[in-house]
């Protein structure tokens, strides 16, 4: 009976070990995968050039040209360089809900709208344009807008020279 115990030993044994590296194993997968959505949640993604954030998060409804989404989403054109000749303009680009909302830093925020601006709307640009700032960013993130389309059309209107 005693040789029979210890033949039982032998055998469970590497079972109980390997049992263990696994749960060593699950219990470090855990804490890896813990710590990823732990860094993923506490800071926005950042470290991708604008080229690739738009790629990332406008290119879904403005399509890698820019073009409209018809009936959704207006197109990335010249127009926007013309909205960006009056305070009012700049006000509205950082306001825009998928920007205020974007899950990206205020400085990555601010590079993705300068370089949307200069590879959709240069044309329109006015000679004096400033890029659009970090601060610019985050005081739009304190209050999207919430009448999309009118302010569009009343930011088009002044820049055309419309009502001031």
């Amino acid at each position: 009976m005693h040789l029979a115990r210890a033949a039982d030993r032998d055998r469970v044994a590497p079972v109980r070990r390997r049992s263990r590296e696994l749960s060593t194993a699950r219990a470090g997968f855990f804490a890896l995968a813990v710590a990823l959505v732990w860094s993923w949640s506490a800071s926005p993604a950042s470290a991708f050039e604008p080229a690739i954030n738009y790629q990332l998060h406008c290119q879904g409804c403005h399509l890698a040209d820019g073009r409209a989404t018809p009936g959704l989403v207006p197109a990335l054109d010249p127009t926007l360089g013309r909205m960006m000749r009056v305070p009012e303009g700049r006000d509205y680009l950082v306001r825009l809900p998928n920007v205020a909302a974007a899950q990206l830093d205020p400085a990555d925020t601010a590079a993705l709208l300068n370089w949307l601006l200069a590879h959709f709307a240069a044309s329109e640009l006015p000679p004096d344009f400033a890029a659009i700032t970090t601060e610019e960013v985050i005081a739009g993130r304190r209050a999207p807008l919430v009448d999309v389309e009118g302010t569009r059309a009343a930011v088009l209107r002044r820049a055309d020279g419309g009502a001031r």
